[in-house]
C-alpha cells in the first residue's frame, strides 16, 4: 500500500531531525562522491543544483558544485535560490533534494509542486534526487503532475531508472 505524501512527508522531516551533523556530513561526502562518477561530466552542458535550506538540514551539494566548477569548468552550474524562481532555459541535470522518495522515482518536497512543475519544462533533462537512504520508503502514491527521478543517489545505493 502506497504511503499517502502527507505520512510520506512526516517521515521524511523526522529522519532529517534525528541525523546529527557528524551523520549529515557523512552521507553528504559520501554523495558527492557518488556524484562525481554517476554521470560523463565532461558530456554535460548544464547542471541545475540546488541550494540547500540550512535550517530544513536538507543535504548540502556545495561540495560537488565546487568539485564540478574546478574539474568541468566548461559545464554551466545554475544555483537555485532559496526562494522559487525557476528558470525558462532547458539544462542537461537538474539535481533535487526530497523529504521522500520511493523505490521507483517518486518522491515528495515541501509540498509546493516547485520541482514537478519546473522539471515538466525540461525535456530531455536527467532528474537526480539525493537524499538519505532512511528517507526511502516503499512507495508514495503519485499524482498526475508528479514528474519522478531519473536516478536516486543516497550515501549507500544508486538507483537508475532512465
Amino acid at each position: 500500500m502506497a504511503l499517502s505524501k502527507t505520512d510520506a512527508r512526516a517521515h521524511g522531516r523526522h529522519v532529517r531531525e534525528a541525523k546529527n551533523d557528524h551523520e549529515k556530513q557523512a552521507t553528504e561526502t559520501a554523495i558527492v562522491e557518488t556524484l562525481k562518477t554517476s554521470l560523463d561530466w565532461g558530456s554535460i552542458g548544464s547542471v541545475h543544483i540546488y541550494q540547500a535550506i540550512q535550517a530544513n538540514r536538507e543535504l548540502d551539494m556545495s561540495g560537488f558544485t565546487s568539485w564540478l566548477e574546478e574539474h568541468q569548468p566548461e559545464t554551466e552550474v545554475y544555483l537555485q535560490p532559496q526562494e522559487p524562481d525557476y528558470p525558462t532555459e532547458q539544462y542537461d541535470v537538474v539535481i533535487a533534494p526530497c523529504l521522500a522518495i520511493d523505490e521507483i522515482g517518486n518522491r515528495v518536497g515541501y509540498g509546493g509542486g516547485g520541482y514537478d512543475s519546473f522539471m515538466a519544462t525540461q525535456d530531455s533533462a536527467k532528474f537526480i534526487v539525493v537524499c538519505y537512504e532512511s528517507q526511502m520508503v516503499p512507495r508514495i502514491a503519485p499524482e498526475e503532475h508528479d514528474v519522478p527521478a531519473s536516478m536516486i543517489i543516497t550515501e549507500k545505493h544508486t538507483r537508475r531508472f532512465s
